[in-house]
């Protein structure tokens, strides 16, 4: 497994999980499975809003985002709680 990054590593051991567990690229359905708070759908409402996370590409005709960005972007998440 690849190590988080240092910036990942300072949000604590729940996003560094996530971070070992997930795919370089993960797609909407594969954050929904991982983390079971958004739907696929709600993700793709958020990202129209521009408030999804940051990095989206299309590959394969499947919307992802790059790791870091998707474990970023949850954490920033939490903390609005």
């Amino acid at each position: 497994m690849l190590n988080a990054p240092v910036h990942i590593e300072a949000l604590g051991d729940d996003f560094v999980s996530l971070w070992n567990e997930s795919t370089v690229f993960p797609t909407r359905e594969e954050i929904s499975q991982k983390i079971r708070i958004y739907k696929p759908r709600t993700l793709a409402n958020l990202d129209c809003k521009g408030r999804g996370p940051d990095g989206r590409l299309t590959i394969g005709g499947k919307v992802c985002y790059p790791r870091d960005q998707v474990v970023i972007w949850l954490a920033d998440q939490v903390k609005k709680k």
